[in-house]
């Protein structure tokens, strides 16, 4: 496959002209076929990412202010919607640390301790009516019907928001396909959309297009605690198809086939990378109906038992 690049990828959707937006779907069509992946620029307009931005700064606060800390937070500077969670993570680092030389901590409950806010806080976010507005955001919904070619899309809510801090890398996924996982058709589609702008620094999504012509990889049996991802046995299969990284800006959308390969980035930036990921899939699909529509692992349907001609021996 030619190398290509980002900007290959690329489409215009911040213009809303009816003609120039049909041209748009086409040149989709094209490379999603193609390339498994396409980036639509500025799908999303300011005004629905900053919704979003001032309830993820709403419940901060609120968490600051149970934790007993008060602290203005900015109401108008975007880039620092989530001003006060590193404060928050800091102040739960410095109780395990004092617990910890006290020999009062084990690791269970450093771990649990740790995480507490940044937990309660990233679940609370998924809950959001802002949130929740985007799985059924108009624009995306129509995209879906038209690149799907259906007229009735099923919408998978669980883990479509993340939260990635800096120097998190034990909790990044390493490549892998959204299908084994999610369950829900073959052709299913992918909306990742950053809430701040990432690049290199804070770990833009790196991605393999044209790997979902190889349809659904060979999977090992998944363990109990693997239920929420799903690892190619075989990353050597990489090598057949470009890696490359896309940097996006808040508002872009990058559109990708539940089968192409993708990677998390590494964020060695001072703030949390967030993202959310919209998952609709086709309840029109030949084997989606036969097989009784959507499993999925976090619904405790693993990938063997509703594929077990995908599964291979790990012997």
């Amino acid at each position: 496959m030619k190398n290509i690049s980002a900007n290959d990828l690329s489409i215009d959707y911040s213009i809303t002209d009816k003609t120039a937006r049909i041209k748009s779907d086409i040149i989709a069509q094209k490379l999603l076929n193609e390339f498994g992946c396409f980036l639509a620029k500025g799908l999303l307009n300011n005004g629905e990412i900053d919704l979003i931005h001032h309830d993820i700064r709403q419940l901060i606060s609120l968490r600051m202010q149970q934790a007993g800390l008060k602290k203005e937070i900015p109401v108008n500077i975007i880039s620092q919607f989530d001003d006060g969670l590193q404060i928050l993570r800091q102040l739960e680092s410095a109780y395990v640390n004092e617990l910890m030389s006290k020999d009062i901590a084990n690791n269970q409950s450093s771990n649990q301790l740790e995480h507490a806010h940044s937990e309660v806080i990233a679940n609370a976010c998924r809950t959001l009516l802002s949130v929740q507005k985007i799985n059924v955001h108009p624009e995306i919904v129509r995209l879906s019907k038209k690149l799907m070619s259906t007229n009735t899309v099923m919408a998978h809510m669980s883990y479509d928001l993340r939260v990635d801090y800096p120097y998190g890398d034990e909790y990044l996924f390493p490549w892998h396909q959204d299908y084994p996982v999610i369950q829900d058709s073959e052709d299913a589609l992918v909306y990742w959309i950053p809430l701040r702008d990432v690049g290199e620094e804070n770990g833009c999504l790196h991605i393999a297009p044209g790997s979902h012509r190889l349809g659904v990889l060979p999977q090992l049996p998944q363990r109990e605690e693997d239920a929420v991802s799903a690892t190619i046995p075989d990353d050597s299969i990489l090598s057949q198809f470009p890696n490359i990284r896309v940097p996006m800006l808040s508002g872009d959308v990058l559109v990708f086939n539940t089968l192409m390969l993708h990677a998390s980035g590494t964020n060695r930036s001072n703030n949390p990378r967030w993202s959310l990921q919209v998952r609709h899939g086709n309840f029109e699909h030949p084997k989606a109906i036969a097989r009784n529509w959507p499993n999925s692992s976090v619904w405790n349907v693993p990938f063997q038992e509703s594929h077990p001609e995908y599964i291979i021996s790990n012997s």
